[in-house]
């Protein structure tokens, strides 16, 4: 069995909505295709992004908005 891919290899090669996000999340915060970084690794760092100008911060994978439910 393979590796997981990282998100964004796996948002490169798909066409749902949900993996394009958590794609461009992980390309912000510095990921590339052939990263072999941890899940964890980058699921704290996109919790950790603080970016108050990204068009995608309300959708943002692995947050809580406040008065809404987990993302």
């Amino acid at each position: 069995m393979s590796a997981p891919q990282n998100p964004l290899a796996k948002g490169m090669t798909s066409t749902s909505l949900r993996n394009a996000v958590n794609a461009h999340c992980y390309m912000c915060m510095g990921g590339q295709a052939d990263d072999l970084r941890t899940r964890n690794s980058v699921v704290n760092d996109i919790r950790a992004c603080a970016s108050e100008v990204c068009p995608l911060a309300c959708v943002r994978p692995f947050t809580t908005l406040k008065g809404q439910g987990t993302a």
